[in-house]
């Protein structure tokens, strides 16, 4: 493939980096591929933005971490988390990624999805909300092997946890839609629950590596991808997005 042969929006993802002296990223084409695919499901124009964490689908080195549609929602890298082909490696007591609050939109609705290898003790893999209000947050845990979600809407909690597999690279995801809250890893069954959720794009944060600034995980772990949105993804999109991301930007991370 030509790269005038890229999707326009792939090209201004390169653009952008390439204003920084950003060369452009050796995957560029797993990463065009996952672009049109995600227009192909109708669900790009849903997608707040997504940050494409492995070092050959984006800056590969320094602090930045580019989002992959607008600049606005460039992540920053604290206290040296580490560029891997397999994606950013943090340490959890101190290394997080932060991205910019003023994203979030006004809608109610919400999906968040990261893909993230089990760390060495509890990691909160991606946090959006905020810790005493509402939130969610998808996390790896050691005992019991298991991938979780931890939903709070200011008074009361839900937990889900579902077995993982021995350490393995897994998407985990969870959505809010009109009183329903979905929780998958991977293309399992999905878990539900019928809890309030009402998210404030003011006071929301969104870290990788923590529940906010200040209250960090305590594992390593390494994270190749996270998105958010602003509509909730229904469990059968949840599924086409993990085959799209398994057949594109998720190749060889063995994900099952």
């Amino acid at each position: 493939m030509k790269y005038y042969k890229l999707d326009r929006d792939t090209k201004a993802y390169l653009k952008r980096m390439a204003v920084d002296g950003i060369k452009t990223p050796a995957d560029i084409y797993s990463v065009n591929d996952f672009i049109v695919g995600l227009k192909d499901l109708s669900l790009w124009q849903n997608i707040i933005d997504c940050w494409l964490m492995r070092s050959l689908q984006n800056a590969g080195s320094g602090t930045n971490l580019y989002a992959l549609k607008y600049n606005i929602n460039n992540g920053t890298m604290v206290n040296g988390p580490v560029w891997s082909d397999a994606g950013i490696v943090k340490n959890g007591a101190t290394q997080y990624i932060t991205i910019p609050r003023n994203i979030l939109g006004g809608n109610i609705s919400r999906t968040i999805i990261a893909v993230a290898k089990r760390s060495t003790a509890q990691n909160i893999v991606l946090s959006y909300g905020n810790l005493s209000a509402t939130r969610f947050a998808l996390k790896t845990e050691i005992g019991g092997d298991r991938v979780a979600l931890d939903a709070y809407n200011g008074s009361g909690n839900d937990n889900f946890g579902i077995t993982n597999a021995n350490g393995i690279f897994n998407q985990i995801a969870a959505s809010y839609d009109t009183r329903t809250l979905i929780f998958k890893m991977n293309n399992a069954t999905a878990t539900t629950s019928t809890i309030s959720m009402s998210f404030n794009s003011n006071t929301s944060n969104i870290i990788f590596g923590g529940w906010q600034i200040g209250n960090m995980s305590t594992g390593l772990s390494t994270t190749p991808f996270g998105l958010i949105s602003d509509t909730g993804f229904t469990s059968n999109e949840i599924d086409s997005f993990y085959n799209l991301y398994k057949l594109t930007i998720g190749k060889g991370l063995a994900l099952p």
